[in-house]
């Protein structure tokens, strides 16, 4: 597993987080892991995102989702 798709994945299983935000998101950081180690700052000038998503699901330990997910895909022979 590349780092890579571990953020890929995780910002795409985060609660809050529709298409629309997910394109704002990395039209403005341009990753999906410096979405996670953005300020909040900089996060809250995202339009569509409230501090409630910002803070609850984007500055929260995220990884078992994705973790499981993968492992998950992996038992089934799939890859991402």
């Amino acid at each position: 597993m590349t780092e890579d798709i571990f953020y890929w994945l995780a910002l795409s299983l985060t609660p809050g987080v529709g298409s629309i935000l997910f394109k704002r998101l990395l039209d403005r950081f341009k990753t999906p892991e410096a979405v996670f180690s953005a300020p909040m700052k900089e996060l809250l000038r995202i339009e569509g995102l409230g501090e409630k998503v910002a803070r609850g699901n984007l500055k929260r330990p995220f990884g078992k989702s994705s973790e499981k997910e993968l492992s998950l895909l992996g038992k089934l022979g799939g890859e991402l």
